[in-house]
């Protein structure tokens, strides 16, 4: 198996785009657990289990990486795809921290590099980008080095905004409304676009995917 590269020599890489401090990172944290069910009953229907081998892109500082280690097991591989020189080290600790052999770290520009292949060469079973699309300037160009990266017959899960609007409070609050203009803006200034969804679909099909599911996910909480 492959063991997670502990290189302290690691090349400059454009940071990610919400900052990789500490409040990002617990930010981040609680953000996956919110949404941890729908990503486990996705990656389930995904066919994603013990001895795949599954790339996770835009790994950030690796808590779906860490659970897809757990689901994988030491017969399978993780490959945890990351531009954040910061959060590729945290993956990298972790990994070391947990006796994660299967686990392996690539700090990769994804607009410029193609995807490492898992152990020996081999291409992924499954890729997971949550998140991803939204921020590169060219998500055809992010969709075809994910293709290129899987199997024949292997399968990719995408999360991703579809009306990233919708995000706020009832009643609304104008604090919150422009929060999310300053958001979208910021993704837009630097090539991204928040409601991602429809083009990504549209990418897949022109890259050769076969859409097998599209499930619109929606969440609420009270106060």
């Amino acid at each position: 198996m492959s063991q997670p590269n502990d290189s302290s020599k690691i090349p400059h890489k454009p940071d990610y785009v919400l900052g990789t401090h500490n409040d990002e990172h617990l930010r981040l944290g609680m953000q996956h657990s919110l949404w941890q069910e729908f990503v486990l009953d996705a990656w389930k229907r995904a066919g994603i289990g013990a001895g795949s081998r599954v790339v996770d892109v835009g790994a950030g500082p690796g808590f779906a990486t860490m659970d897809l280690a757990d689901i994988v097991g030491a017969t399978g591989h993780v490959s945890a795809v990351e531009i954040s020189t910061t959060f590729s080290q945290v993956v990298k600790d972790q990994a070391k921290a947990r006796g994660l052999n299967h686990v392996s770290v690539h700090i990769v520009d994804l607009m410029h590099e193609n995807i490492p292949l898992a152990n020996a060469g081999a291409a992924f079973d499954a890729a997971w980008c949550r998140w991803v699309c939204m921020f590169v300037a060219d998500v055809g160009a992010l969709v075809g080095r994910i293709h290129d990266s899987l199997r024949a017959g292997g399968v990719a899960v995408f999360h991703e905004y579809v009306h990233y609007e919708t995000y706020g409070l009832q009643p609304p609050t104008p604090g919150i409304d422009s929060f999310i203009q300053a958001a979208m803006k910021s993704f837009s200034a630097r090539g991204g676009n928040a409601n991602i969804a429809g083009t990504l679909l549209k990418e897949l099909r022109q890259h050769g995917f076969e859409i097998m599911s599209i499930k619109p996910i929606a969440r609420g909480a009270s106060t």
